[in-house]
């Protein structure tokens, strides 16, 4: 997204719309499908030297769950959206790579059903509570073992 800086000579704007994702490169296994980004800004210069942009940006993406691999949509929001960066043309500001790069960092690690408020299948579900049950049996021996052993032998 670009802003034209001979736009914001005679004051600051308020910009609103939706942008197609496929200029964001928002690859992340390459099997999601995102929905258009809609975002609202207000950006003003700073001086002469410096360009505010404030707003929000929203979007969604289905991707797999990590836990059942059924498709999930999750929500993506970035509410506080604050980027300055310095005027060093008499063109434009590209704000892309930084829109991108908050949108990915508002994504979750590992999205799940979980992370918009629903379950798994309930025999995922059953199977993901025995083999956390097992790791942490198993993560306690690892850790502690030795400790237990020793005082065992006492």
């Amino acid at each position: 997204m670009k802003i034209r800086l001979a736009d914001l000579r005679d004051g600051p704007l308020d910009l609103q719309g939706e942008l197609a994702p496929a200029a964001y490169d928002l690859v992340i296994t390459g099997h999601e499908q995102w929905s258009p980004l809609t975002y609202r800004f207000h950006v003003e210069l700073l001086g002469e030297h410096e360009l505010l942009a404030r707003g929000s940006i929203h979007t969604a993406v289905t991707v797999p769950c990590a836990r059942c691999l059924e498709p999930i949509t999750l929500p993506v929001r970035v509410p506080d959206f604050t980027c300055a960066m310095p005027v060093t043309t008499e063109e434009s500001i590209d704000l892309t790579l930084t829109m991108r790069e908050d949108i990915l960092l508002n994504l979750p690690m590992a999205p799940s059903h979980a992370d918009i408020g629903g379950h798994c299948p309930p025999q995922v579900e059953q199977r993901c509570q025995a083999d956390a049950e097992q790791f942490t049996a198993q993560r306690r021996n690892e850790t502690w073992g030795a400790l237990d052993k020793f005082n065992e032998r006492e």
